[in-house]
């Protein structure tokens, strides 16, 4: 039981004091020192006592302070610089727990770093960018050349007329024409696609090729793959497809998928090539093709292996056998040079007449009857509407020319509806506030408000315009009739007709005034219609102050209805007509009595009128 007590830490001190005390026994005055006498001063006693403490504090914290110095030692930078290493290297075999966790001060340090010093990374770079940067610029002229040598070689000789050709004929460049006629096979593409998940991991593409999609060119491969394995048979696998002049050779693998696109016949040792090279990259990244989770960027290092499967091979060329070849190829080639240009020349030519035409044939007032093209000379017949520009002014920006285009247009009345807007806006010659426009093909409408003079004149002219069937008025209205309106309104606004006290009875004197405000009513209404408004009278009976409020206000009521039955019978159609009872009129405030030939509680005893126009 000691013993396992000791192993366990420093709960071990109580059975050494006991073999301590059994060697040597505590002596009661001190540690081992003589006793003290009982002249002793304090200060002895309390040296003894702290004495007796120490001894007591070494017994039984000893070994724990032992254990912390040790401890201490493990933390000095020494210690700690041996001891994180082998931490590291711990941490990685059991996880990825230390990386994830040390990413973002590593990746803050090294933005810092960039930002504090660029220089150091430019140092670090230089050295692996540069023979990069140099091998793809050779590479790119490497095959410039290639394609140089290969359309000088059959620039002069008879195949190579030919090619030029079928090249003028087209449309394409002569050098994919003599490479496509001397091309045995070409890979164009190589692409390496994850089998489980169909993603391109890396894709080459040989110079000079037009590059597709490639996540669409691993998804239609994918695809065609599936339906073929689940179609036929489980062991089934897609080998080859053709897509026009391109053949896709497919080399499959356990975690990956070859596929090059060539361009041609490409031997049988060709799937030889793509086998290895599958191979080598199984062997070389399959902890990384195991363990895919989408970074396609760790695969770039397969290019190396890919590069060998963009292979190619041409036809080798015959040396020209005499100089008479070169000499007919040379002569071959003006000829067909000049007959390309003289061809050029009239299409050229052929399609600025066509554009010639096509304007002529659009502009409004213009009718084309014929047009003749006699080399670079263009010669145009037809007929002009006088509102019409002139051809020329038409085709001159367009690069026609005085000295090789003639034009013969004779006079006609065009029927577009512009050209009639035009004309009749020339002729009728409207005044402001009016507007001519052509409706339905063949009617004018005329809009607005015009004097009478104008209006009459306007219903003269305008059927007779050209194109012109049938000229509508009824959007004009007579300004002359205005004033008229008016005048009419003025004066029943002056208007008022006077009843006795207390009475809605009319006297006799007040029926001229009465019979007048009937005419004039009758009179605005029928200007109104040719002035484009409508009107509404409004009659409005008045009391003066004597009596109760509300007897004078139902009696107010009662004098414009009186008023309103006496118009209706002298004609005024009753739906022009409002009433409104005002109750007691204050005739210091009544602008209605001032210039009146009544005066005080006479003139509060009224109907007067108000005209309203819409």
């Amino acid at each position: 039981m000691q013993q396992e007590k000791r192993s366990n830490g420093g709960t071990s001190t109580l059975p050494a004091l006991q073999g301590r005390r059994l060697r040597r026994p505590i002596a009661r005055g001190g540690s081992g020192g003589p006793p003290l006498g009982p002249d002793a001063s304090p200060e002895e006693r309390e040296a003894r006592e702290r004495a007796k403490l120490n001894e007591l504090r070494q017994i039984l914290l000893g070994p724990d302070q032992e254990r912390l110095a040790k401890i201490e030692e493990q933390f000095t930078p020494d210690a700690l610089g041996k001891a994180l290493p082998e931490a590291a290297v711990a941490s990685q075999k059991q996880g990825e727990d230390l990386t994830w966790a040390l990413r973002p001060t590593v990746m803050s340090a090294i933005r810092d770093a960039v930002k504090n010093d660029p220089q150091i990374f430019v140092d670090a770079l230089v050295p692996v960018m540069g023979p990069a940067i140099r091998k793809a610029a050779m590479q790119a002229l490497r095959s410039l050349v290639q394609q140089l040598n290969e359309t000088l070689a059959h620039g002069f000789s008879l195949r190579g007329l030919r090619w030029r050709l079928e090249a003028a004929r087209t449309g394409r460049p002569f050098a994919e024409i003599v490479l496509l006629r001397s091309l045995v096979y070409r890979v164009e593409q190589v692409f390496l696609v994850h089998r489980e998940s169909g993603l391109v991991l890396h894709h080459l593409v040989a110079p000079g090729t037009p590059q597709q999609d490639p996540d669409q060119v691993a998804a239609m491969l994918s695809a065609i793959d599936a339906f073929v394995h689940d179609a036929f048979r489980e062991e089934a696998r897609l080998a080859r497809f053709h897509v026009g002049e391109l053949v896709g050779w497919v080399e499959h693998g356990p975690l990956a998928v070859l596929v090059a696109v060539v361009r041609g016949t490409a031997p049988n040792h060709f799937g030889d090539v793509l086998h290895e090279v599958q191979e080598r990259i199984h062997l070389q990244f399959r902890q990384d093709l195991s363990s895919f989770s989408g970074e396609v960027d760790l695969f770039v290092r397969t290019e190396s292996l890919l590069q060998r499967c963009l292979q190619s091979e041409v036809v080798p060329q015959a040396k020209s056998r005499t100089r008479f070849y070169a000499a007919a190829g040379a002569l071959l080639t003006a000829v067909v040079c000049l007959a390309a240009w003289n061809a050029h020349r009239n299409h050229v030519e052929e399609k600025r007449f066509t554009q010639y035409v096509d304007v002529l044939r659009r502009e409004p007032g213009l009718m084309l009857t014929s047009a003749r093209r006699d080399g670079d000379r263009f010669s145009f017949e037809g007929l002009r509407d006088p509102l019409a520009p002139s051809p020329a002014s038409l085709l001159m920006p367009l690069g026609a020319q005085e000295n090789n285009t003639s034009f013969r247009f004779g006079s006609f009345y065009s029927l577009d509806p512009r050209l009639t807007e035009q004309r009749a806006m020339q002729i009728l010659q409207p005044p402001a506030g009016v507007t001519l426009s052509v409706e339905n093909g063949n009617t004018l409408v005329a809009r607005g408000r015009a004097p009478r003079a104008w209006i009459a004149s306007a219903r003269i002219l305008g059927p007779s315009l050209p194109a012109v069937a049938r000229f509508d008025t009824t959007g004009l209205y007579d300004m002359d009739m205005d004033k008229e309106l008016s005048d009419a309104a003025a004066s029943v606004t002056k208007a008022m007709i006077v009843f006795p006290l207390g009475s809605s009875d009319i006297t006799i004197d007040q029926r001229g005034p009465l019979e007048e405000v009937a005419r004039a009513t009758l009179r605005m209404l029928t200007i109104a219609p040719d002035t484009g408004k409508a009107v509404t009278l409004t009659l409005m009976g008045h009391t003066d102050p004597r009596g109760p409020e509300a007897q004078n206000q139902s009696l107010s009521a009662q004098r414009a209805d009186r008023i309103q039955r006496e118009l209706v019978d002298l004609g005024v159609p009753a739906s022009v007509l409002r009433t409104r009872g005002e109750g007691i009129a204050l005739v210091s405030e009544s602008e209605a009595c001032v210039g009146s030939r009544y005066r005080g509680s006479a003139c509060a005893r009224r109907v007067d009128f108000r005209v309203e126009l819409q």
